[in-house]
C-alpha cells in the first residue's frame, strides 16, 4: 500500500516539471521583428587604360525580411575618377552628382547619388544602374571603385556590412603609338641611250640615157670607144709629121667620099 502511493507521487512530480519546461505555444510562433537589408554591388574591369572611359554595374538587392524604398546608393571614387549615369532607369527618379554617400563619406563633384523611388520587396533586386567611370589620363596604379546604400531616414536593417561595395582597378599607360618611318626609294639613274650611228649611203648610180633607141651594133660599141693618146703606140712620129699625116687621111677621105658619090651616078646614066 505504501509502496503503490510512493509510485502515484512520483509520476505526479514528473507530469509538473515538464509542464513546467515546456514552452508555450504562442511564444514558439512568434517569429521576432522584421527589417530590410540592402546590399549592394559595384562590378567592373579589373584593368583599364589611364584616359579611357568603362562602364561600371550598381546593383543593389534586399536580403532581409522586410520591404526597403526611397534609400540611396551612392558611389565613392578617387580623384581623377568621375561617374556619369548612361541611363536613367524607371525606378531610380533622383540622380545627382557630388552628395555624400553616408556618414564619415566625403563627396567629391564626381561621385554620383541616386535614390530608389519604388519599394523593394524582401529577396528581390532592384533595377541595375549603369554608371560610365571615366579616368584621367595621368592617374595610374590600382584604384578603389566603392559604392554604399543608405537606408531612407536612418531605417534599422539586419545587417550593415553589405551596404558597401568596393573593387579595385588598376590602371596602365596607354600605347605609345610608334611612327615607322618611311625610308624612299633609291632614285634609279636613267642612262641615256647611245646616238645610233649614221646608216651608210650606199650611192646609187644614175642610169646611163640611152644613146639610141635602135640596138647598138659590135662595130658600133667598138667606134665609141674613145681612143686616148696614152693608149696609142709611140711610133717616133714628131708633131709636124702628125699634122701631115693628118692632113693626107683627111684628103683621103675626101676622095673616098667623092668617088662612092660618083658610082651611082654613072650607072643611072
Amino acid at each position: 500500500m505504501t509502496r503503490t502511493s510512493h509510485h502515484a507521487i512520483s509520476l505526479a512530480g514528473l507530469a509538473v516539471l515538464t509542464l513546467a519546461a515546456a514552452p508555450t505555444t504562442a511564444h514558439a510562433q512568434d517569429p521576432g521583428p522584421t527589417a530590410p537589408d540592402l546590399a549592394v554591388a559595384f562590378d567592373g574591369p579589373a584593368t583599364t587604360v589611364a584616359g579611357s572611359s568603362e562602364v561600371w554595374t550598381l546593383t543593389v538587392r534586399n536580403d532581409g525580411t522586410a520591404a526597403a524604398s526611397g534609400f540611396t546608393v551612392s558611389t565613392v571614387l578617387p580623384a581623377g575618377v568621375r561617374a556619369a549615369l548612361r541611363s536613367a532607369p524607371a525606378d531610380w527618379s533622383t540622380c545627382v552628382l557630388g552628395v555624400a554617400a553616408g556618414a564619415g563619406e566625403v563627396s567629391v563633384p564626381s561621385d554620383l547619388s541616386c535614390t530608389y523611388d519604388g519599394e523593394l520587396a524582401a529577396g528581390e533586386q532592384a533595377t541595375v544602374l549603369p554608371v560610365e567611370l571615366s579616368f584621367d589620363a595621368a592617374l595610374l596604379g590600382p584604384q578603389q571603385i566603392g559604392a554604399v546604400a543608405s537606408p531612407a531616414g536612418g531605417e534599422a536593417e539586419e545587417a550593415l556590412v553589405n551596404n558597401r561595395s568596393s573593387r579595385t582597378t588598376t590602371l596602365s599607360a596607354p600605347p605609345v603609338e610608334t611612327t615607322t618611318p618611311v625610308t624612299a626609294p633609291a632614285a634609279t639613274p636613267v642612262t641615256a641611250p647611245a646616238a645610233a650611228a649614221p646608216a651608210a649611203v650606199t650611192p646609187v648610180a644614175a642610169p646611163a640615157a640611152a644613146a639610141a633607141a635602135a640596138p647598138v651594133t659590135a662595130r658600133a660599141q667598138a667606134a665609141a670607144v674613145a681612143v686616148t693618146p696614152a693608149a696609142l703606140p709611140f711610133t717616133g712620129v714628131s708633131t709636124t709629121e702628125g699634122a701631115a699625116l693628118g692632113v693626107l687621111l683627111v684628103l683621103a677621105g675626101i676622095g673616098l667620099l667623092l668617088a662612092g658619090r660618083a658610082r651611082p651616078a654613072l650607072r643611072t646614066a
